[in-house]
């Protein structure tokens, strides 16, 4: 059925919310036109239709397809299926391929919610640690575990560049401090894309998880100033603020980021962040791969599933091991998990607000928010140790991205710790950062090297059959209610994550056009929790 434009405006006041002086960012949704669609020319009419929301129709072509991203000034966003609904009236009545709206999600749990004023909230349940007293006694071992410093005599011996020295590392994120563990590391390009600057300061006033972004930080680049080192500390950093905690990210400021760090010369790009998926998303990595940057997102955290951008094919995920070898508790895990790397007690920098005091501190960190960052420092060896223009020499002649061959031999050369170790859970073993620089540029066989990924969509189907619900639903209809439907499994699975064993929550909430289109039998799947 055909909408009209009173069923988009009544869409758009269920879904959105008037607002005035609260310090939330406004109501956003990002549209897909179809190929023989004018983006400016329906950019033009969308502001016309919409002026009584005065809505802000922008076209972005920072990606091979043009996107429409239409912002609602003076009115925030409402979680939930009335989200959806709105998205979905936007798209049949311009006649759209999709539109998603801009929900900042909460599904990448952390171990604890830092306040402004320096308190914190634990949260205490089954994917979290306790504190290991081997780790204060050896600091270093997640890099002793992924064999960095071997990695960095290598290189020394060899007469290369170590250290990932020369290699430009971009970290969307919370933003950085000026903690003493990240004294001294260069930094380009860094940007706000929250407040707007160019510094990329957290500014430790928002509830959950400030610092975030320093912990991160200094896993990958601390040059030894205090108590850790980072895994690439010869490398340069680009901080990135695109979110303002992890848990609550949008995928539309991720995507910017992405899109930032390409056009600013990253040759790496780590993501200790996850989510929904959005096409928005899947077109900037698409764009990052083609333009030979090396992109990697966290598995995610107490969900069980992998989330996006991790679960993309065109991402490599990274999982989370501990002390022993083991999978880290809280670790998601699936078939699309690339490697694995430390996420249980791995020492991080912190950096607390207190009375507009500032206090800098270390300490054990857990969340394959660490894996995937130590895992980037060791994209940045590699880089530095061959040198960039080399690797994309030697990616060039084989016909594939330098993704693809970075991919394909960091998984090659992982160490499997023990004989149950579960490839299909946790990818191929733990990363070993001194066997993947002495491994030659060349495709190993049996390990997968795309020239280019699977398309969004595919991500959506591969979580319908991991749900073991009904994945023979038409393409159009991925790429329509994709967003969603991993929104219905996701929203299960958080729920769920301390430890209780379904989801009681009454009956799914979901939009009235899903429900209409997918069977029952498939979201009532994807709403239970796997054990």
């Amino acid at each position: 059925m055909m909408m009209t434009l009173p069923t988009v405006l009544t869409a758009l006041a269920r879904a959105t919310v008037e607002v005035a002086g609260v310090n939330e960012l406004p109501a956003r949704f990002i549209l897909y036109p179809r190929f023989d669609q004018d983006p400016s020319e329906l950019a033009r009419r969308i502001a016309a239709e919409l002026q009584v929301y005065m809505a802000q129709p922008l076209v972005n072509t920072d990606t091979e397809r043009a996107v429409i991203i239409v912002t609602l000034p003076a009115r925030i966003m409402i979680k939930g299926a009335e989200a959806y609904e709105a998205a979905y009236a936007i798209a049949n009545y311009w006649q759209l391929k999709s539109a998603e709206p801009e929900l900042y999600t909460d599904f990448f749990p952390e171990t604890e919610v830092v306040r402004g004023d320096g308190t914190d909230e634990s949260i205490h349940d089954a994917c979290w640690a306790p504190a290991d007293p081997r780790v204060d006694a050896n600091p270093r071992w997640a890099l002793d575990m992924l064999r960095v410093p071997q990695a960095w005599e290598w290189s020394l011996m060899q007469g290369r560049p170590a250290y990932g020295d020369g290699v430009i590392i971009a970290q969307p994120d919370t933003g950085v401090t000026d903690h003493p563990e990240l004294r001294d590391v260069p930094r380009v390009g860094a940007i706000d894309l929250i407040s707007g600057g160019d510094t990329a300061t957290d500014p430790l006033d928002y509830y959950g998880n400030t610092s975030h972004g320093t912990g991160t930080g200094s896993v990958l680049l601390s040059r030894s100033a205090e108590n850790m080192t980072g895994s690439a500390p010869g490398a340069t950093h680009m901080p990135i603020r695109a979110i303002r905690s992890v848990i609550r990210i949008s995928q539309l400021s991720v995507a910017d980021a992405i899109n930032h760090a390409v056009d600013k010369g990253a040759h790496v790009i780590t993501m200790s962040l996850g989510g929904l998926p959005s096409m928005f998303l899947w077109l900037a990595l698409q764009r990052a791969v083609k333009n030979n940057v090396i992109v990697l997102a966290a598995a995610g955290n107490c969900v069980e599933t992998v989330v996006w951008p991790a679960r993309y094919d065109d991402c490599i995920g990274v999982a989370g091991v501990n002390f022993d070898e083991q999978r880290w508790r809280g670790s998601c895990r699936g078939g699309t998990v690339a490697v694995a790397a430390p996420a249980e007690n791995v020492i991080k920098a912190l950096t607390l607000l207190n009375g507009g005091t500032k206090s800098y501190h270390t300490e054990q960190g857990q969340g394959t928010s660490f894996a995937v960052a130590l895992t980037a420092g060791v994209a940045a060896l590699w880089l530095a140790h061959h040198g960039r223009d080399v690797v994309v020499s030697a990616a060039a002649a084989q016909h594939i991205p330098v993704q693809a061959l970075f991919k394909n031999l960091l998984r090659a050369t992982a160490r499997k710790p023990n004989t149950d170790w579960d490839e299909s859970a946790m990818g191929s073993g733990i990363v070993d950062a001194e066997a993947l620089l002495k491994a030659p540029l060349t495709l190993v066989t049996g390990e997968e090297a795309n020239e280019t990924g699977a398309e969004a969509s595919e991500s959506i189907r591969n979580l319908l059959d991991e749900a073991q619900a009904d994945s023979a639903l038409e393409q159009d209809a991925l790429d329509l209610y994709g967003m969603e439907l991993a929104d219905v499994a996701l929203e299960a699975r958080l729920c769920c994550a301390d430890g209780a064993e379904s989801n009681e929550d009454g009956p799914l909430q979901v939009s009235e056009q899903l429900r209409q289109t997918v069977p029952l039998t498939t979201l009532e799947r994807l709403a239970a929790v796997q054990p």
